[in-house]
């Protein structure tokens, strides 16, 4: 048995306990789909005559999970778990319409439009041909008006098309192609989870053609700009293969060349570190390595870096698509930091640093707190883009050996350069200096903390000395 099946059987086994005999369930979606395939499963979708929220409150309790109401009107809940570090969705919805068959027949895709019974779970209910589109690679809708009800639809069956391979049907791509005007009939919160699937996926530049094909981010972030995607295409290939050779698992041909071969040679001790930072999901929100992707995205969709400002059009575009407040940030600081690694760069590309390594790494992280990772990566993605295009990798090696001693500090010097912690406190800053509370008690304080990264005191009394010597 699979390690996707035994979570599978497991979690229904488990919700089977608590569920009331009575009780009609079915397990529907993207589930069934992904069981189908033998692919993992991380969301499972069940649906029921009623009882919904009774039966979802006692399958948060079996599993020790989050459970909140996700939509009043239609009647669904959610249960959260986590199993190591990913969170697991068990959705239930009350059946829509007066049978399985209506709600499986007003479904968007046949793919998704199969059921299997709670109870007896060794047949599958595929009403509308779901599994011989499966295996055909076929994205076909379960209704003709299907996405005109729910334009969501259309976005995700782009992600679809890219997460499964699966071919757009003719009927499905003239849906598609008319889709642009009922774009305004769905929330932005909706768009805003279906872009995150999709960026979650890896495929950016395959999905921002397909968007722009099909009028979705323009859709998303309004403009009136002729600009073209080139642009961005280059910047999210360069981001895609940095993740990949630096946080995915290590492949041979990814030193094939010497570009690829000297950031794996370089930075492939900090692989695991990087993996857990960017796969990190804050408050079962977005991973780090999609909101870098959507910086980039909104960021540069048609936007010129040399005269718009970039920090205020990711704010913008990010407040419009519903991220929260420490989502905007961290994307903005991602930005703003990256700019402010370039010009660390720019002064000391002679390998020099004039205030000191440590001291200046531990300024930089300061400053970003939150996103220096993220502006270290967007750095070295525009590093990748030049260095593509060029003979000389020689700048792109220097830009490397830069980044190193800043990744390192992060990860393994944590305590000691990034955030150590102080000899002295404000309050006794101030009755030392005999200072009122202001600016310069943390002038001092920082002049300490420098002086502490630096190994010039080492303790309390060393401390003391050095702020009376101020």
């Amino acid at each position: 048995m699979s390690d996707s099946e035994h979570g599978y059987y497991d979690y229904l086994n488990r919700i089977s306990s608590v569920v009331p005999t009575g009780v009609m369930l079915y397990l529907v979606g993207g589930a069934v789909r992904d069981l189908i395939l033998n692919r993992p499963l991380h969301d499972y979708d069940f649906v029921l005559e009623g009882f919904v929220r009774q039966v979802a409150k006692r399958v948060a309790d079996e599993f020790g999970g989050k459970y909140y109401v996700m939509d009043e009107d239609r009647d669904i809940a959610r249960v959260i778990i986590q199993h190591r570090k990913r969170f697991i969705h068990f959705d239930f919805a009350k059946i829509v319409g007066e049978s399985l068959e209506d709600d499986l027949r007003n479904r968007d895709f046949t793919v998704n439009a199969i059921a299997v019974d709670f109870r007896d779970r060794q047949s599958f209910i595929d009403l509308v041909g779901g599994i011989a589109d499966l295996r055909e690679k076929r994205l076909r809708m379960c209704m003709p008006d299907s996405l005109r009800k729910d334009p969501i639809r259309a976005l995700r069956g782009l992600r679809f098309s890219l997460e499964y391979n699966l071919t757009l049907d003719d009927e499905l791509l003239r849906e598609m192609e008319a889709i642009p005007v009922f774009l305004a009939n769905c929330s932005m919160e909706r768009y805003r989870d279906e872009l995150f699937k999709i960026l979650n996926l890896g495929k950016t530049v395959s999905a921002i053609r397909l968007m722009e094909r099909f009028a979705m981010l323009d859709f998303l972030f309004p403009n009136d700009s002729p600009l073209t995607t080139d642009d961005l295409i280059d910047r999210m290939r360069g981001l895609e293969h940095l993740l990949t050779i630096l946080t995915g698992d290590f492949h041979e041909d990814e030193s094939s060349n010497l570009i690829s071969g000297y950031a794996v040679l370089k930075l492939g001790a900090f692989r695991d570190a990087l993996r857990d930072y960017f796969d990190e999901e804050r408050n079962y929100l977005r991973a780090r390595r999609s909101l870098a992707r959507f910086a980039l995205l909104a960021g540069f969709y048609k936007v010129d870096p040399k005269t718009d400002p970039i920090a205020k059009i990711l704010k913008f575009r990010s407040k419009r698509i519903c991220l929260s407040a420490w989502e905007i940030e961290t994307i903005a600081k991602a930005v703003s930091a990256a700019e402010a690694f370039a010009s660390i760069f720019q002064a000391h590309n002679d390998g020099s640093f004039i205030d000191g390594e440590d001291v200046t790494i531990y300024r930089y992280f300061r400053k970003n707190a939150g996103s220096g990772i993220e502006g270290i990566l967007l750095f070295l993605v525009q590093a990748y883009q030049k260095a593509a295009g060029e003979s000389d990798p020689g700048e792109w090696m220097t830009a490397i050996d830069r980044v190193v001693p800043f990744i390192d500090a992060r990860f393994n010097r944590y305590q000691s350069v990034i955030r150590p912690t102080p000899l002295l406190t404000g309050g006794e800053i101030i009755r030392l200096l005999n200072l009122d509370e202001g600016p310069q008690v943390g002038i001092a304080k920082e002049k300490l903390i420098e002086a502490q990264i630096t190994g010039d005191i080492r303790n309390r009394d060393e401390a003391i000395a050095f702020l009376k010597s101020l």
